[in-house]
């Protein structure tokens, strides 16, 4: 995957991050993250847009905001949403096999816009725009029933 030009992605897929050393300092072993393009990569690769998913929701949970004229347009750009670990599609405490299954899944930090490169790197893209919500906290997970 890593020597495949983005405009020859398909649509929609999974993408091999490897182990990835998370926040925590625990290793999750071959995380995956999912992700649905839209759009072409223009010849200049600059128009590439990273839309990750709220925690819990799925790529095709937020597409209203992608379309011709819309605040996303795929004309003009190249947008990849991304599926945040833990909500089924990505490395998640349901797909993930032991040690580190259900109950036993790392706690995740999802954060981006800290200067960071993502842990799959920029692939070729000469400009990187990330959509989030700065004011936001950084969401930690899995979620836990409060106990009474």
């Amino acid at each position: 995957m890593a020597d495949q030009d983005h405009a020859s992605l398909p649509a929609e897929g999974v993408f091999e991050l490897g182990d990835m050393r998370l926040e925590s300092g625990v290793t999750l072993p071959k995380a995956a993250i999912g992700y649905k393009t839209h759009g072409q990569l223009n010849a200049a690769r600059s128009n590439v847009i990273l839309y990750p998913t709220p925690y819990p929701a799925q790529h095709g949970d937020i597409e209203w905001l992608i379309g011709r004229g819309k605040a996303l347009d795929p004309d003009k750009y190249f947008i990849i949403v991304l599926d945040q670990l833990g909500n089924g599609l990505s490395s998640s405490p349901s797909n993930t096999p032991a040690p580190f299954d259900r109950t036993r899944f790392p706690v995740i930090t999802i954060r981006l816009g800290d200067g960071a490169p993502p842990p799959w790197g920029n692939r070729g893209a000469n400009r990187v725009i990330t959509i989030e919500d700065t004011n936001a906290p950084p969401a930690r997970m899995p979620m836990r029933k409060a106990s009474r």
